[in-house]
């Protein structure tokens, strides 16, 4: 069972690791209600990568609790309903993430995946 969750954790420890230099790479700069999104938009945008990673794990990890069930009715059950209740996280995450960036461009913030590499509106003003 450790060797389970170790094969599927590290993988998505490994991603996470990654992807951390590519972040302190452009430090967010504060200083106006502008900085405040944008600050937020990244802070928003880490949370839900490495919740969803971690939702990803759990739902595998059910998967392979439902497949070794072995005919055992109560064990696939609660696999079943542990599947739906990751597919309903995964869902509720992205749904969270995406309204957090509606909400933001409303409010006049940049999207920081555009194509501006400084994650700030060079529009004039």
């Amino acid at each position: 069972m450790r060797k389970v969750l170790f094969t599927l954790i590290t993988p998505a420890t490994i991603f996470l690791l990654q992807t951390a230099p590519a972040l302190a790479q452009n430090p967010a700069r504060i200083r106006d209600a502008q900085g405040v999104l944008d600050a937020a938009n990244r802070i928003v945008n880490l949370a839900a990568s490495i919740i969803v990673a971690l939702a990803v794990v759990y739902f595998i990890y059910n998967g392979f609790m439902f497949v070794t069930a072995g005919g055992d009715e109560k064990k696939a059950a609660d696999a079943r309903r542990q599947l739906v209740y990751s597919l309903i996280a995964i869902a509720l995450i992205i749904i969270s993430a995406s309204v957090f960036r509606v909400v933001g461009d409303l409010l006049g913030g940049t999207n920081s995946n555009s194509d501006n590499d400084s994650g700030y509106n060079t529009a004039p003003r």
